[in-house]
């Protein structure tokens, strides 16, 4: 009884930060996975271009757009 009684408590401390955690994930575009393997994808083609000293490194970056700002 002590025991279910202290995970309730437990649960009950935790449960607003939870929701919180919950409502920014729901403001994550539905697509992000998409979004981070093409930003990888973007990252790798562009980076392979500053190596032959085509590109600055800091404008691969700011070319990168994950949450719909660059």
């Amino acid at each position: 009884m002590e025991a279910t009684g202290g995970r309730t408590k437990i649960a009950k401390e935790v449960s607003p930060e939870l929701e919180k955690k919950q409502a920014e994930f729901e403001k994550l575009p539905t697509d992000m996975g998409k979004k981070m393997k093409d930003a990888a994808i973007s990252f790798k083609v562009q980076y392979g271009l500053q190596q032959a000293g085509q590109i600055d490194i800091s404008n691969i970056l700011k070319g990168i757009s994950i949450f719909g700002t660059k």
